[in-house]
């Protein structure tokens, strides 16, 4: 699907592909390989943890990336990016207290 989509912005950007290293070639590798890592251990901890557990740490990977970026990459976050990590941080928090809330029995 990732090659679907990402084929023709890749054509159209008009960036040659024919100029990968053989240095390369270990990122992609990883590339590969990494991501689909996590998505196993994630799935394998879900009996071990509750599902809101699970959604709540899978929702905080943008937030964990954006700090990471500082100090790995000297990125700076703009006002625009602290306030959508903090909403994304509240909504989870606000989800996350809702669900181990006790639901009220229906009416009888």
């Amino acid at each position: 699907m990732a090659a679907a989509v990402m084929s023709p912005v890749v054509l159209v950007s008009g960036q040659s592909l024919g100029q990968i290293k053989l240095s390369d070639w270990w990122w992609i590798a990883l590339l590969v390989v990494v991501p689909g890592s996590g998505h196993l251990v994630m799935n394998w901890a879900q009996p071990f943890r509750g599902r809101v557990d699970i959604v709540g740490i899978s929702c905080l990977s943008p937030l964990i990336s954006a700090v990471a970026a500082i100090p790995i990459l000297s990125q700076p976050l703009t006002s625009l990016q602290v306030s959508g990590v903090l909403l994304g941080v509240g909504a989870i928090a606000v989800i996350a207290v809702r669900q181990r809330q006790p639901l009220e029995s229906p009416v009888e």
